[in-house]
């Protein structure tokens, strides 16, 4: 170890500062393309052109590290599945396979570390999450085949093209295309990682460390598997360089010239031989099965989510609530009879909201919030009340407390509020726009939160001691944010993090809008994100 540091160090901080390159360009580019305060939202608006952009960026940015001087020297891994792979392949000594795997962690962290540092607020924004690596709606099985295929196909081409004596050259440039494809194809599916480094980079600071096992097991695992299947049709490895055609120094060919002394001529001399023109029909069928698993991976993705709302006022119907008051599980089961209704999320879109001023009597809600509460309070103070209550509804900002008798839920409004849509191709980022029917120049908020249902909790202590209780339509997450004008439509996004939870039953997404700093809502619209109990 001591003498690979001692020799290497160079292309050990190269490699650090190239991934660390790679890490702020991400950062940067995100943040110009996705936070709401940029200018770009409004020439950009649609989230599939983002996408391209994004992947035109970091291609680039990629294709720039690789032909840049420590790129051609270090060989511009930036990835401890590359790096891994060709220890795999013997052609990298095992203290500087450690030592690179080690710089490239390092260079992750610090690049994301260097833009928190100078934009930490936005960085940190809901929108750009860090630009952490995130399964999108088909969950981790689908996010871990989606790795796997991208890292399949990006060291295929990287072999099969780097050991191309008249391609050799363009390696890096295909390899920059890669990125940019993936990035606007698969990222819905993944969030577009390949590399555990780079996820591990972004997972640090937010402490995102649920799905961190897909990126660390499916690039390597994808790329080791392109290599086996390389050297099964008998195909020759030179270099662990992707760009080797300079006269920067190699430490790579370094380490096979000190191999080859120890093994037979005949076996040296064949190793160093280029790749024949005899194997170019297996690539062939090679190369005509990646895109079709590339394809198949990608296919159910091409569609987004979409939920919108009619012209007329939609119902927005507030639950506040806690396991720990013995009146709320009627109101409870009301509300969870409205599951089947045919006006959930066309006539009315319900949430509970649990909240932990009742928690002090000897049992903790799992699902409350104090701020919750103190939403309920700042209702309480609009309406010049002096005390919160539970079971408490709210309906389009107004306490509600004729609940009991509308079995089907409240009607939608007659008056026209305007038409409210969002859409996702992932279920993380969504797009917003509204038409408000009556546009007075007014300033908008959105608001979105995560629900899930299927609830059930053995209450141990407290008022519901011994019960059983049920619930649906709890809120998991709130968030909220600021609509920009363009034209006569109000536009904007947000992001709800799936991030642990994109197992969990009757996933569902409620979203309104209110007037800038207000509560109550003009228009309101949701719909399932995964399959309910009620089957719809």
């Amino acid at each position: 170890m001591r003498e690979a540091l001692k020799t290497h160090w160079p292309e050990y901080l190269m490699e650090a500062a190239g991934l660390g390159i790679f890490m702020v360009s991400a950062s940067v580019f995100t943040i110009l393309l996705y936070h709401p305060g940029s200018p770009a939202l409004q020439f950009v608006p649609e989230e599939f052109p983002r996408r391209v952009l994004m992947g035109l960026a970091m291609g680039l940015t990629a294709i720039g590290i690789i032909y840049s001087p420590w790129g051609k020297q270090s060989g511009a891994h930036l990835n401890p599945a590359v790096t891994l792979t060709f220890f795999r392949l013997g052609k990298v000594a095992s203290w500087d396979a450690v030592l690179y795997v080690i710089a490239q962690f390092a260079g992750g962290v610090a690049g994301v570390s260097l833009v928190a540092a100078a934009a930490g607020k936005l960085l940190a924004h809901p929108s750009v999450n860090y630009v952490a690596t995130l399964p999108g709606s088909g969950g981790t099985g689908a996010a871990f085949l989606g790795e796997f295929v991208i890292a399949f196909i990006l060291m295929s081409v990287v072999l099969v093209v780097s050991n191309t004596q008249n391609l050799a050259r363009f390696t890096g440039m295909l390899a920059g295309a890669c990125v940019a494809a993936f990035i606007t194809f698969e990222a819905p599916i993944s969030g577009m990682s390949m590399n555990p480094a780079r996820t591990f980079g972004s997972a640090i600071l937010p402490l995102l460390w649920d799905s961190l096992w897909i990126y660390f097991l499916a690039p390597p695992l994808g790329m080791l598997a392109a290599a086996a299947v390389y050297l099964r049709l008998k195909l020759v490895v030179t270099c662990a360089k992707l760009h080797h055609q300079n006269k920067r120094r190699c430490i790579f060919c370094e380490y096979q010239a000190a191999r080859q002394k120890e093994i037979p001529l005949d076996k040296s001399t064949e190793m160093s031989l280029p790749l024949s023109e005899k194997t170019t029909p297996a690539m062939r069928v090679l190369f005509l099965c990646l895109p079709a698993m590339f394809v198949a991976t990608v296919n159910a993705q091409n569609t987004p989510l979409t939920f919108q709302s009619s012209e007329k006022q939609t119902a927005l119907i507030e639950l506040y609530t806690s396991e720990g008051c013995s009146s709320c599980p009627p109101a409870e089961t009301w509300l969870s009879r409205l599951k089947p209704s045919p006006g959930l999320w066309k006539d009315f879109v319900p949430l509970a909201f649990h909240v932990d001023y009742w928690d002090y009597l000897g049992w903790r809600d799992p699902w409350a919030s104090n701020s919750f509460s103190d939403r309920q309070r700042a209702y309480a103070k609009q309406w010049r009340s002096d005390s919160i209550y539970t079971p408490g509804f709210v309906v389009n900002g107004k306490e509600w407390r004729d609940w009991s008798g509308h079995k089907d839920g409240p009607l939608s409004g007659s008056a026209n509020a305007g038409v409210l849509t969002v859409r996702s191709s992932d279920t993380n980022r969504w797009q917003v726009s509204f038409a408000p029917s009556n546009a007075g120049g007014a300033n908008y908020e959105i608001h979105a939160t995560l629900l899930t249902g299927g609830l059930t909790s053995d209450v141990k202590a407290g008022e519901n001691r011994g019960r059983l209780l049920s619930h649906d339509f709890v809120v998991l997450k709130f968030v909220k944010a600021a609509l920009v004008r363009s034209g006569d439509v109000e536009q904007g996004e947000f992001v709800l993090n799936m991030q642990g939870n994109a197992a969990k039953r009757d996933l569902a997404l409620a979203v309104w809008i209110t007037p800038a700093g207000r509560l109550e809502p003009l228009q309101a619209t949701g719909g399932w994100l995964a399959p309910s109990v009620s089957g719809k």
